[in-house]
C-alpha cells in the first residue's frame, strides 16, 4: 500500500477492512435468505464451497511433495 493511502482518518487499511466487513454481511444475508426459502436451497448454496474444499484438499495431496 502506498504511503499516500496510509494517512488520514479514512486510510487504505480502514477502507479495506470496511469493504471486507461489508462483503461478509452481504454473504451472511444471502445465506440467511436462502435458509428462509428452504433447506434444499440452503444445501445448494453451500455446495460450491464444499466442492472447492474437496478440490483444494485433493490438489494439496497430489502436490504435497513439491510444496517444500
Amino acid at each position: 500500500m502506498s504511503s499516500r493511502l496510509s494517512r488520514g482518518t479514512y486510510n487504505g487499511g480502514l477502507l479495506s477492512t470496511e469493504a471486507g466487513t461489508l462483503a461478509r454481511v452481504i454473504a451472511d444475508a444471502t445465506i440467511t435468505a436462502a435458509g428462509y426459502l428452504g433447506t434444499v436451497l440452503l444445501n445448494v448454496t453451500l455446495l460450491p464451497p464444499l466442492v472447492i474444499c474437496i478440490v483444494s484438499i485433493a490438489a494439496t495431496i497430489y502436490t504435497y511433495n513439491t510444496l517444500y
